[in-house]
């Protein structure tokens, strides 16, 4: 995990999510790689955000400067989508909280990469 303490510090913010959480969703999203884009290039960046909803979430978290490809700002806007009640719009967050699993198929993936 490239950027695990990166993501960790990031998440010991004003948000109460765990960081932990969080640390698994970038994970098991992007293998924790910043440059990755999936769902056939609609979903981008470190969290995987559709620039469309980065920038809403973005807006409803007061964050006026945000910048959709960085990853400091994707990692702060999933903790506070995950703060805010907003972790369906992830996958990986259905499947870890919900589900009580760590995807296998995503774990296949980051480590083909």
């Amino acid at each position: 995990m490239r950027y695990a303490l990166l993501i960790l510090a990031l998440c010991q913010s004003a948000y109460a999510a765990d960081p932990l959480l969080v640390a698994q969703i970038v994970l098991c999203e992007s293998g924790s790689r910043p440059d990755v884009c999936g769902d056939d290039g609609i979903s981008c960046g470190i969290a995987q955000f559709q620039k469309k909803t980065f920038y809403r979430f973005a807006r409803e978290a007061g964050l006026k400067h945000a910048r959709y490809m960085d990853m400091t700002d994707q990692i702060t806007l999933l903790h506070w989508a995950i703060d805010h009640n907003r972790g369906r719009h992830w996958t990986c967050y259905q499947m870890i909280v919900e589900h009580r699993t760590f995807p296998k198929t995503y774990l296949h993936t980051i480590v083909k990469r």
